[in-house]
């Protein structure tokens, strides 16, 4: 992997003189090194000013004549405000800075040899396992959080609360409360926190980032390296970014500036609505270079609400593996673009498979709502609660059809989608035939599809995975078991004007579909 790291800003470990010592120098120099460049932006604006409003003779005569020099007036951009104090004084008593006493790790299962790596381990010159000892006690995590309820509750990032054994949280103000653990979420990296204040606290409340376009502005406030209560501002970078932890978020990219230990705390729109929670940043350096993401605020209300309710998320579970349909798989369906999700498999005693979900139907919709790919279908299934009705709108042999499923308590140990490694041991048995472009196949075991024996590697198969070892189990939704079914259903999909064939492949233990391109006949 290259240097560049998506890092979690939040932690300053239990060795935290050093790392502050050196973020207090590092900013030190950056403040001196900002006031000269401001110095000299300033001198710079001040000369353009004058030099617009008057003359060069005229500016240096006032210059050695003391005369008065005028300045043109800095006028924003439009819908931009002057400044963010009036926003800023509203809402950061609402923002809290987040102490994790964390537990110590656990290193006896390794006998006199410490894990790889350990940051006190394999010093220059020493074996490995045989550096200074780890220290006995846990860390100390800090991060940045907000509050949501006047009765205390808290919202935080998962992983700054992770391996935790106490909690405080310092409001505004500098008091310190002591805080439990009310419930995590590690699949959007959401915590929630509770406080018993002596009063009812200052709260603040998310908006909709549906709302939100790309160049607008935001205001960030938190806790970067311990030094609580910093404001920072910029704009909506862009949208729907698919980072880590990406199943159930879709990240919005920011500009303003977070740094270690804002993690967990709120981003603003300009009415002092919560439309992010700050989580990542992207860095080569571990520093920030402009480069933020942040949870949408819809997607953080909801998690937020259920860790409330019930201690933790329950998400709705349909019961289908899916994949994504890219141009190829979208013409051989009847599709004219991209969209929605096709069911690779449908598992048994599943809402699924109760609703009359078929292998091969393809999810267009959503209670109304289009599906744009695979992961999307993932999210809006998520967000439904058990127990809910959903109607799903499907394409099944080039019709539109209506399903309604009542989706269960999802799982954690559901089989993902993706497909796994196969066998890659030649069958033995009958001679190969050449069935597609580049694909050779004999008879499958028991009559059941067609086993792949030769790819060739420089073709479209090769580059969609295709290799010795898969089954096709059918071709445009046909069972074949033959080398001649397979060529069969190929020519009628040729015969009926596509430019590609669906074929279903058994990889391993799971299923999933795959358009190649049909050769066309050189006159």
């Amino acid at each position: 992997m290259s240097d560049d790291k998506l890092n979690v800003g939040h932690t300053t470990e239990t060795n935290q003189s050093s790392s502050r010592r050196q973020g207090w120098n590092y900013l030190g120099v950056a403040v001196v090194a900002g006031g000269l460049v401001l110095a000299g932006f300033g001198l710079a604006t001040a000369r353009y000013s004058t030099a617009t409003a008057q003359t060069a003779d005229e500016v240096q005569m006032a210059e050695l004549q003391g005369g008065e020099i005028t300045p043109i007036p800095i006028r924003p951009p439009m819908n931009a405000p002057m400044s963010f104090a009036d926003l800023v004084e509203r809402v950061s008593p609402a923002v809290v800075s987040v102490t994790v006493e964390q537990a110590a790790p656990d290193y006896s299962e390794f006998e006199g040899e410490l894990p790889f790596p350990f940051p006190f381990d394999n010093l220059p010159g020493m074996p490995r396992g045989q550096g200074p000892r780890p220290p006995q006690g846990g860390g100390v995590a800090q991060g940045s959080g907000f509050v949501i309820s006047g009765e205390g509750h808290i919202v935080t990032n998962n992983h700054v609360v992770e391996n935790g054994v106490s909690y405080s949280v310092t409001l505004a103000d500098g008091t310190e409360l002591e805080a439990e653990l009310v419930g995590t979420d590690p699949a959007t990296d959401l915590a929630v926190l509770h406080v018993q204040p002596e009063s009812p606290l200052p709260y603040v409340t998310f908006g909709n980032d549906e709302d939100l376009r790309v160049g607008d502005w935001v205001v960030a406030v938190g806790n970067p390296f311990g030094l609580g209560g910093t404001v920072t501002a910029g704009i909506v970078s862009a949208r729907g970014r698919d980072l880590v932890n990406s199943t159930y978020n879709d990240f919005i990219q920011l500009d303003a500036p977070i740094n270690r230990g804002n993690s967990g705390g709120p981003t603003f729109d300009l009415q002092g609505r919560v439309i992010g929670v700050n989580t990542l940043i992207f860095s080569p350096s571990g520093g920030n270079v402009g480069i933020g993401f942040a949870i949408p605020s819809g997607t953080a209300q909801t998690v937020v609400e259920q860790i409330i309710d019930h201690g933790n998320v329950r998400r709705g579970w349909l019961g289908v593996q899916i994949q994504g349909l890219d141009d190829d798989l979208a013409a051989s369906v009847g599709l004219d673009r991209a969209r929605g999700a096709i069911v690779a498999q449908v598992l048994p005693d599943s809402p699924a498979l109760r609703a009359g979900f078929a292998q091969g139907d393809v999810i267009l919709e959503l209670n109304g709502n289009e599906i744009e790919d695979n992961r999307d279908l993932t999210r809006r299934v998520g967000s439904l609660r058990p127990g809910e009705e959903a109607h799903f709108l499907v394409l099944r042999d080039g019709q539109e059809t209506t399903l309604n499923a009542t989706v269960d308590l999802r799982e954690d140990q559901v089989a993902s989608a993706d497909p796994v490694e196969s066998d890659t041991g030649k069958p033995a048995g009958p001679e190969a035939a050449d069935v597609l472009p580049g694909v050779s196949v004999v008879p499958g075991q028991d009559g059941e599809g067609v086993s792949i024996v030769a790819v060739d590697a420089d073709s479209e198969a090769a580059e969609k995975g295709l290799q010795p070892g898969s089954v096709i189990l059918s071709v445009s939704g046909e069972r074949v078991s033959t080398a001649d079914e397979v060529i069969e259903q190929a020519e009628a999909a040729r015969r009926a004007g596509r430019e590609a064939v669906l074929l279903l492949l058994r990889e391993g233990t799971q299923e999933r579909f795959v358009a190649l391109r049909l050769e066309t006949d050189q006159g």
